[in-house]
Parts: C-alpha cells; structure tokens; sequence
C-alpha cells in the first residue's frame, strides 16, 4: 500500500496551495469550485451545454494526433470533445526532453483518472495534455537528472560504489545557439546529432532486471521519437502517447495555425483591454497579500498578457501609455526591452491577420484553453493552483467561468534497494529534508552507535531553550543586553553543531560505513540534486530497471481525492 506524506510536511509548500487543500475560506474565496468530486460533476454538467468550437478543434486534434502516432482510444475521445456533451480535463507542461520530468507523467495521470472518474458518473470527460510548445526556456526543457555510478573515493578504495543523482544537460550540441535562441522550443527541429544524445541517455540506465528485450523496447520507442526530422513538440507527443498508450490521453500543440485562428477574439481583447486586464491583477495581489498570501505571477508596470512573435523571435508584450496615461495618450505597446513599437490599432489589425504571431503568457493561457476547449478542471502542481488564484480575476473579464483546480497527484517511487536502507536505518521518507548528515546520524543510532552525537544533540536542545529563556529577561534589564545574549547563543549553538558534525564523522568512519552508505543510498533516490524526485528524474530511469508495470503500479496509486504526496514502493512489481 502507498504511504500518504501530507503535503505541510513537506518543505518550501505555500501558504495558499496548503490552505487550499484544506479549503480554508480565506484560500477558496479566490476558487470558484473546491477540488471535490460532486462539485465537479456540478461544473461539468453546466459546461456541457455551452457553445464551443469543436468541429474546428476536433479537426485539428485529429490531425496532430494522427502525426503523433495516437491510438484509436484518442481517436474516440476527439469524436467525443467534437459533439455536444463533451467535456475536458486538461492539465499541461513544457515540452521536455525525454518526456520531461517525472511531474509530466503524474499530471496527465491525474488528468486520465479524473476522466475515468467522471465517466463512472456518466460525464463524457476525456483527458487533454496541452503541450506548451512556445515556451524559449531551452536549458529547462533540455536538462534532467540521471542515476550513475559513482566508484569509492581513493580514500577509502574498501567503500561501496555509490548510485548517485547527476544533472545533465542533452541539449548541448543538438541546436545551433542562434536557432535556439530565435525559435520557440516546440518548433526546433532534430538533425542526426539527436541519436548521440538518446544513446547517452539509454546509457545511463544500465543492465534492466526487466531483459535485454524490455530495455531495446524503451530505446526503440525513444529513438523513434526523438529522430532526425522531428521536432521537439512531436516527439514530446509521441513519448506521451507511447507511455499512456491506451488511456485515451489526448495531447494537443497550441502553436497550430488553424487554432490559433480560433483564438483570435482572446488575442484582441488582451490587446484592447490591456489595461483593465493590469488593473485587475494588480488589485487581485493585493486581495492575495492581505489574506497572508503571495502572487506567484509577478505583474511588472506595463506589462501584458501576450506575447508577439517578431522575425522569428518571441517577445513579451508592454503598453506604454493607454487610456489611464496621465496626459491621455492613446494606447501604444512595445516589444520587451525594446525595439518594435505599435499602436492599439496595430495589433488588433495583426491578430486578424496573422494571430499565430501572438501567444498568451501563463496568466492568459488558461482563458485560451478554456476558448478552445470545454474544459472541467485542470489538474496541476502547487504553483499552477497558487497562479489560478490570479487568472481568476481575467476569467471575469473574458465573461468565462473557470473550471475547477485540481491538485495533482505526487508520487516518490522507492526502489527495492532503498525501502531496505530505509528498513535498515529507520529513516523515514521526511528525515531526507534534514541533510544527509542527520541520515547519518539516525542510521548509526538504529545500529547501536552514535552515543556522544545523541548527547550533543540533546545538548544543543538545552542551550538553546536556556539561552532563550534568559534573553527576554536580560533586556528587561537593559535593552542591549538581550541582543548580547541572542549572540552568545547562537556562536554556542554554532560551535555545538560544528563539534557534532565532527563525531558523526568519526563515528562513521569508525566501522560504521555501511551507515552512511544506507543513508547515501537513501538521500540520493529519494532527494536528488536536493530536490523531489519528481523534479529530477524522468519515468525512463524506473522504467529500464522495472519495466512497463511502473505506469500499472503509478496508475494504480493515483487517488483523485487524496491530495497528498505518496510514496510508492516498486519492490513487488511483476519480473
């Protein structure tokens, strides 16, 4: 069974996300729905009837999927979003290299449990993956974390090798910089140069427990992917439907011509309503701030909510001066550090004419989404729920309801090799936050050392309740002495920490190594880089080692209504 983290345990989660998922008044006045089943049933019920564009975006989702090697199941639910009663569960992501990190595949997982769900209850909800293929943050969408290898330190050739977390770059050499830098990511083209980087991602897998056979079958469907003539958005599509193969997962690349048409009427009141569209969000941070939360979008003076694609380079879109102008200008706009200048009427004479020159920024993407498609909810990670609380004051203003948002599921995978270290040193999925110096510590404790670390430790308790204790008291006798004392404790309690650091050292070394090989062992799969798994590493890591019955089992751990962060144990897989 999957051991459920509740998400305030974990570190760095905001404010709002947390009270969120408590649907704390003060969070859900900013939501129009809570992340609830029966009121979701309720918000698709009222979304089905409505006027949409879906012969027009079925057609182009047929056709994409058709490029993207898409199986008759998607094929199904196009027909089903291209009649009247179909509805949407879209979730999204830049397109990264090898199918990106592992919160791509837990977003679109959510997204297909959510549809089967709504079905059950007779919804016609198909899951939708909306590939943001116009995004230019190259180094992102290229960069993730393998496991390697890693030989004994020449100062201790006796000590285990060491499986650890590295961060590569496979975008080096695959583009030249000035098409990288011209070109949105989803457009680049592959040349032959991306075989070399495939085979040395392949390479990072080692020997599969799975067979010879399992692991060709991975490579195979990899280099079929990303092969020369591709471009970086079809083969992110075509990992997507190889990985959900039969789930129905419908993936759709906004940057194609004949939707973008459709979004037209978006383009030309984010251009026209530049203004009122700042106003708004600016008041809407200040709503966020007095109730204790943050803005996770930061709106700059002049900005917009667009982008324009000028000469083949994307650009944010600034208004200059507009009805609110203290000398009364009419509006103007300008290209983001300079350069093109337009007038209002400019813009909304090129949106007519050519609107795959523009693209919304993250706060408008979903009222495009929501334009195109019948969408329900949109199953997203902690800051997509903390943006959406932004964007709900555009929705009002595009006369749209928002759909619902939906946290989605988080998963840590724990390997066979891990859940025994765990087993061995008694550290707990939570204790990786500490560092891995109080692994070390908490392993040699379960093994029956590290007496003198234990004493300091409570030591470094003592001091620093007693300390405080004092520090309040001294003030009162002068004000300065209280700032004295503040110092004193903490030079003591830095020195304590130093001193600990030390013995745990010696005690490591001291017959004690395969300690703090288990709590290495546990640091590097469970944190790597410092960071969540699903962060870092891509499903293929997990895959090569357990085969195809990794997406049964995550599939299996999906809990639409948990709202928590589960780790998943891959210890009973079928061989």
């Amino acid at each position: 069974m999957p051991t459920d983290i509740p998400f305030k345990d974990l570190p760095r989660q905001s404010a709002l996300f947390l009270r969120y998922l408590e649907r704390d008044p003060a969070a859900m006045r900013f939501y129009p729905a809570p992340p609830a089943l029966d009121a979701l049933e309720t918000v698709a019920r009222a979304t089905a009837p409505l006027p949409f564009p879906r012969r027009e975006v079925a057609a182009a989702l047929r056709r994409q999927n058709e490029s993207f090697g898409a199986d008759a199941k998607v094929f199904r639910g196009i027909d089903d979003l291209g009649k009247p009663g179909g509805v949407a569960v879209l979730t999204g992501q830049q397109t990264g290299i090898f199918g990106g990190p592992l919160y791509t595949v837990y977003k679109a997982l959510t997204a297909v449990e959510l549809a089967v769900e709504l079905r059950r209850r007779g919804v016609s909800a198909v899951p939708v993956f909306w590939m943001e293929t116009e995004d230019h943050d190259y180094k992102e969408a290229t960069k993730c974390a393998v496991m390697e290898v890693r030989p004994p330190a020449p100062a201790a050739p006796s000590a285990p090798a060491m499986v650890a977390a590295r961060g590569v770059d496979f975008g080096a050499g695959l583009f030249p910089e000035a098409e990288v830098a011209a070109k949105a990511v989803g457009s680049l083209r592959f040349t032959e140069t991306v075989g070399a980087a495939t085979r040395a991602f392949a390479a990072c897998w080692g020997d599969s427990p799975q067979g010879a056979a399992w692991k060709a079958e991975a490579v195979a469907a990899l280099e079929g992917a990303y092969a020369p003539g591709a471009s970086f958005a079809e083969a992110f599509a075509r990992t997507l439907h190889w990985l959900f193969a039969g789930t129905g997962l419908v993936v759709l690349d906004p940057a194609d011509p004949g939707l973008k048409r459709l979004l037209t009427p978006v383009f030309r009141r984010a251009v026209a309503e530049a203004g009122r569209i700042r106003a708004a969000l600016t008041r809407r941070d200040g709503e966020l701030r007095a109730a204790g939360f943050h803005s996770q979008v930061k709106v700059l003076d002049g900005a917009t909510t667009l982008f324009l694609t000028v000469d083949g380079r994307r650009h944010a879109l600034e208004q200059t001066s507009g009805p609110e102008s203290a000398d009364g200008a009419a509006p103007a706009f300008r290209l983001k550090n300079g350069g093109g200048e337009f007038s209002e009427g400019e813009l909304l004479e090129l949106a007519e004419r050519r609107p795959e020159a523009f693209s919304p920024n993250v706060l408008l993407r979903p009222i495009a989404q929501d334009a195109l498609l019948p969408t329900v909810a949109y199953a997203g990670g902690a800051a997509e729920v903390a943006y959406f609380a932004q964007v709900e004051a555009l929705y009002k203003i595009f006369g749209r309801a928002m759909p619902v948002v939906w946290p989605r599921d988080a998963f840590t995978l724990v390997e066979p090799e891990v859940a025994a270290a765990m087993g061995r040193t008694g550290v707990g999925f939570t204790d990786v936050f500490a560092g891995e110096a109080a692994l070390v510590e908490k392993a040699l404790l379960r093994a029956g050392g590290g007496g003198m670390s234990s004493r300091l430790e409570r030591l470094y308790g003592r001091l620093d309740a007693g300390l405080r204790g004092i520090q309040t008291d001294a003030g009162e006798i002068e004000g300065g002495l209280e700032g004295v004392v503040d110092a004193v404790r903490r030079k003591a309690l830095h020195n304590v920490r130093n001193l600990k650091a030390r013995v745990v050292r010696m005690e490591t070394g001291g017959g004690a190594g395969d300690a703090a090989a288990d709590a290495a062992t546990i640091a590097n799969h469970l944190l790597p880089e410092g960071n969540l798994q699903e962060r870092e590493l891509t499903i293929f890591h997990f895959l090569a080692k357990h085969g195809p019955a990794v997406m049964d089992a995550l599939r299996a751990a999906v809990s639409v209504e948990g709202f928590t962060h589960r780790l998943v144990e891959l210890r009973s897989l079928p061989r």
